[in-house]
């Protein structure tokens, strides 16, 4: 990953933890598993892979989790009504992101589609 791209995930994961209200140690930390710290992974996960061209393996080191949590991540966030609000005010808080979100009905319920296409959901 090189240099930009790893600029551009940093500010991607402390805006969705600002919008959040969550420290990034919870986001990152192996101990914390409530329900309000998975969205936000989630949330995190969805927001990196709408942006940027990162694998599921690349997302999953920067959040320091497995490719498959990622995959099931993307997969469950798809379904969320909270989903596509949560990623408009993200997108509000980094510049390279102010792009149009447009819902999609699917099996998984909505996936999200920008500048750089669609959540791949496996």
């Amino acid at each position: 990953m090189n240099r930009e791209t790893r600029d551009r995930a940093d500010a991607i994961i402390f805006a969705v933890c600002a919008e959040w209200d969550i420290p990034v140690s919870f986001l990152l930390s192996k101990d914390t598993r409530d329900a309000r710290t998975v969205k936000v992974r989630w949330t995190a996960c969805a927001a990196l892979k709408k942006w940027l061209p990162l694998t599921t393996i690349a997302i999953g080191n920067l959040i320091a989790r497995d490719h498959s949590t990622v995959v099931h991540a993307l997969k469950q966030g798809a379904r969320m009504p909270w989903m596509l609000e949560k990623l408009e005010a993200v997108a509000r808080r980094i510049p390279f992101a102010m792009t149009a979100i447009k819902p999609l009905d699917t099996p998984y319920g909505l996936e999200l589609y920008g500048d750089k296409g669609m959540i791949d959901v496996y």
